[in-house]
């Protein structure tokens, strides 16, 4: 073997390392923001119901989306003004302060407000961390290396729901307020593994040439026209509207079929310990597939059958669940339902779905897409609990069965799956457009045209 044989192989082994490392420092990223959420998640939900009786659950939910534009501002100034581990460094650091804070209020006698903001941080951090750790991921990869490794790195987080609900179920009653300490360490940590991946990304060849500085609308940094900017760059291509469809039917298919399952656990279970538990091992069992299912199938399925193939599975599942509820509206249907929503919203669709930001320019990463993780997200969740509502509280009792929701929730599915279908080819042509010159001079052209 030549010496320059000899060094190529170093060189080649030392980026593997590199990668390796890399890779486990955002499965332990993804890993820390989803276990402190499931941590708090009863926590916030019970603080709210106690209070003010389950049946206001859904506005809450509703009420949330009034938060979303201060967030949504909040976010788009940040990244006009810092890097990208900037963003995370300052979100998480207002987190974590905004975490021990609540911990002293709730070691006294929180009252009911300090009970509705509480609701509102916990919701306002997941919609936050979320957008953040899939737009740091959408940064640094390129489509190839973010269909191999977004299945692996994504399991992080399902891994973290299973822990952050074991903590919970385990610790709420022995720990009571003091859990929100707990969640606490996790917001530090990721501080610190963030850390680590910013040096471990000046230290490689490749990574420090990435921009990976502010990403600011035409050097603009006036709070009216960042804050418009998403929606402005949804608006102006058909691309991110097919996301924006993906995204809020599945979040009004998903209330949907959530009120199905909790309606028809109480209609067959009297108490409330047994439709916890029966829920709760449809959750277990499902959050464990979830996670052999991002883990290994997700990758494969990127590699041999693409993105559209992976963006398939969560609409056919709920379409047949749909039509199975809509026919036999019995407890098993819609567990089987729900059972393969959370086993695969949270690993194939989720991995699927981020891969198709990768082909886009910075500003579209971080502005467009925030707009339509925060806000579309939330407004399709509030839109689902608007028709449930309507639904339990009034149409239910003037004649109207469940085949209304169900009836409603097929239809929505099939725009779905044709949003699906042409967002899948559109993702096709802007990959090939980056490694294309020829063909993204051509993209280029279509987009001034569009």
């Amino acid at each position: 073997m030549s010496d320059s044989d000899s060094s190529e192989r170093t060189l080649t082994l030392k980026q593997e390392k590199r990668d390796i490392g890399r890779i486990v420092l955002l499965f332990l990223f993804f890993f820390l923001i989803i276990s402190c959420f499931w941590s708090l998640k009863p926590l916030k939900s019970s603080s709210v119901v106690k209070a003010f009786g389950p049946e206001y659950y859904p506005l809450f939910k509703q009420g949330f989306l009034l938060v979303v534009p201060i967030l949504l501002a909040v976010y788009s100034m940040a990244s006009c003004y810092l890097s990208r581990a900037g963003i995370v460094y300052f979100f998480t650091s207002i987190f974590t302060v905004l975490t021990v804070l609540f911990w002293i209020i709730f070691k006294w006698e929180p009252s009911s407000w300090s009970k509705i903001a509480f609701f509102f941080f916990i919701d306002g951090y997941i919609t936050v961390m979320v957008a953040i750790f899939w737009t740091y991921m959408n940064d640094t990869f390129e489509s190839d290396e973010a269909k191999k490794l977004y299945g692996i790195i994504g399991s992080g987080g399902i891994l973290g729901g299973i822990t952050g609900s074991a903590i919970s179920g385990k610790a709420s009653v022995t720990l009571g307020p003091d859990i929100i300490l707990v969640a606490s360490i996790f917001l530090v940590s990721i501080i610190a593994v963030t850390y680590l991946l910013e040096k471990k990304r000046k230290a490689d060849p490749v990574q420090s040439k990435i921009n990976a500085g502010p990403v600011c609308p035409h050097g603009e940094k006036k709070i009216g026209t960042v804050l418009t900017e998403g929606i402005s760059l949804v608006m102006k291509g058909k691309y991110l509207i097919y996301v924006v469809a993906i995204v809020g039917i599945y979040e009004i298919v998903s209330t949907i079929v959530d009120y199905q399952f909790n309606a028809s656990s109480s209609a067959a279970f009297e108490g409330v310990a047994q439709m916890a538990q029966f829920q709760g091992q449809v959750f277990f069992f499902a959050n464990v597939a979830a996670f052999f299912v991002m883990a290994l199938l997700t990758p494969f399925i990127h590699r041999k059958c693409g993105i559209m193939v992976g963006l398939l599975f969560l609409p056919i599942a709920l379409l047949l669940g749909s039509i199975g509820f809509y026919v036999q509206p019995i407890l098993a249907v819609s567990a089987i339902m729900i059972g393969a929503e959370a086993a695969f919203a949270y690993s194939i669709n989720q991995a699927s779905k981020e891969i198709l930001y990768v082909p886009l320019d910075r500003i579209s990463k971080y502005k467009g897409k925030a707009f339509i993780d925060m806000f579309v997200f939330r407004a399709g969740k509030a839109l689902g609990a608007a028709m449930v509502l309507s639904y339990s509280l009034w149409l239910v009792h003037n004649g109207f069965t469940h085949r209304l929701l169900m009836g409603t929730s097929i239809i929505l599915i099939v725009i779905w799956l044709l949003a699906v279908a042409m967002a899948g080819r559109a993702f096709k042509a802007r990959s090939q457009c980056a490694i294309d010159p020829e063909a993204q001079k051509e993209e280029l052209n279509n987009a001034q045209v569009n």
